[in-house]
């Protein structure tokens, strides 16, 4: 079998009226709408940032060590 990814709508189809749905149809509704605008957002950038503050400073101080002198890679 081949696994393929399956898109499964919370809402059938938005009828006309918002009024007459039920609070789970609602809910669904809002879930789907938020869900939507959650999968275009980009968080690449974000965590870049975030590795390169994380990442970049040890190997900064392990670069700085290492061309002083301080640690020496072979023995």
């Amino acid at each position: 079998m081949d696994s393929e990814d399956a898109v499964v709508p919370l809402v059938k189809k938005v009828p006309t009226d918002y009024d007459d749905l039920t609070i789970s149809q609602k809910r669904n509704i809002r879930r789907q709408k938020y869900l939507n605008q959650v999968s275009k957002r980009n968080d690449a950038p974000l965590f870049t940032a975030i590795a390169l503050f994380v990442l970049l400073p040890p190997a900064i101080i392990l670069g700085i060590a290492i061309s002083t002198g301080y640690i020496d890679l072979l023995p």
